[in-house]
Order: structure tokens, then C-alpha cells, then sequence
């Protein structure tokens, strides 16, 4: 996990591509959030797991009678 900052607006995410002066950065879906220079990335946490955000279970209803 990464934190940066796109115009004022603090960014987090996950480091998804980089190369010698920049870091690709996306969230959780894999949805860019754009280009950052390194020295402007403060790296927060490394993962190399899956990263999953939470999931909607369906709710089942039972009838009564």
C-alpha cells in the first residue's frame, strides 16, 4: 500500500506497474488511479496476497406458514 496525493487529495492504493521514475498506482478493483513520481510515493505496507475488499452475501428470506 501506498500514499500519495493528486491535486491536495491524499490517493491510496496498490503499486500496479512501474518503471525507473514512476509507480503505476491502483485500488483495491484494479482501477487506476494514475502516474506518480517515486519520490513522491510514501510507501505504506507491502502485500503479496490477494487483495479482496469485502463481498455481498446473499440474504435468503424464509417464509413463515
Amino acid at each position: 500500500m501506498i500514499h500519495t496525493t493528486i491535486m491536495q487529495r491524499p490517493v491510496r492504493g496498490w503499486v500496479s506497474g512501474d518503471t525507473e521514475k514512476q509507480v503505476a498506482v491502483s485500488d483495491a478493483n484494479w482501477v487506476r488511479q494514475g502516474q506518480f513520481s517515486i519520490k513522491k510515493v510514501r510507501f505504506l505496507q507491502r502485500s503479496t496476497r490477494l487483495i479482496v475488499t469485502g463481498t455481498k452475501v446473499p440474504v435468503r428470506i424464509s417464509s413463515v406458514g
